[in-house]
């Protein structure tokens, strides 16, 4: 079964993980974004402006190969779309975001969020949500859930919409421009919880990829290693 730590099961995602009140078996059930979409057909227009670049950034399919070949322990795939049923706007971006770990039983989506990214001045705030109990999409990083691979079977979603998802009080997001080629994305301090400590997202956002770290403090002290996602072209979810 699963060897990854609950910090490497709270990746990014955009809204980094922990719930002030989630039980001790949701803990680590982290955020983070799947195949590449044409930003036209998500009302995002693809101009120069910041927001249309961090949405173009952000949409798409990604892993951090290159780092497991290097020796990183955990070979983990990042995929971001838009969902079905949730409109897209030129200042808000829906985003669905399935993360998936390679593992001895087979490939696992121990996260899954929707993530509404919201324009403020030349960045954006991203607000974390999960799917509701009982819905095929709301997965746990404590068990082996199997494939979803949802950016390539949209039948998974349903009819589910932004009022049906459980918001992760907290753990927002806030993208910050640095120059053209990046964003700096950081979640607040203390504020985004888990039984026993908090987390903290920092992670930079390019056009390539994204380099993310959760920072998991307790009383015991901190933890959290940086995944390196790079971009992978025409992905293609393998057979079962």
């Amino acid at each position: 079964m699963r060897t990854t730590s609950w910090v490497c099961a709270c990746l990014l995602a955009l809204g980094a993980c922990g719930d002030d009140a989630a039980p001790a078996e949701d803990m680590g059930d982290g955020d983070m974004v799947v195949a590449d979409m044409a930003l036209a057909d998500e009302g995002v227009d693809a101009g120069p402006d910041d927001f249309a670049r961090l949405a173009s950034w952000l949409l798409g399919d990604f892993d951090n190969q290159t780092q497991f070949d290097g020796g990183f322990p955990q070979l983990v795939e990042r995929h971001v779309c838009a969902p079905p049923g949730f409109e897209s706007t030129d200042d808000v971006l829906w985003l669905f975001v399935e993360h998936v770990e390679h593992l001895p039983e087979g490939r696992d989506a121990y996260f899954v969020r929707i993530n509404e990214v919201r324009r403020e001045g030349t960045g954006a705030v991203s607000r974390a949500y999960r799917f509701p109990e009982g819905h095929p999409l709301r997965t746990s990083a404590f068990t082996f859930n199997g494939s979803r691979d949802a950016c390539f079977m949209t039948s998974l979603f349903g009819d589910v919409g932004p009022a049906d998802l459980d918001y992760r009080a907290g753990c927002d997001v806030t993208f910050t421009p640095e120059g053209d080629d990046r964003f700096r994305a950081e979640s607040p301090e203390e504020t985004c919880t888990f039984p026993g400590g908090w987390i903290q997202t920092l992670s930079t956002v390019f056009e390539d990829g994204l380099d993310s770290r959760d920072r998991a403090v307790t009383p015991g002290g901190e933890s959290g290693s940086t995944f390196e996602f790079r971009r992978v072209e025409d992905f293609v979810p393998p057979a079962s």
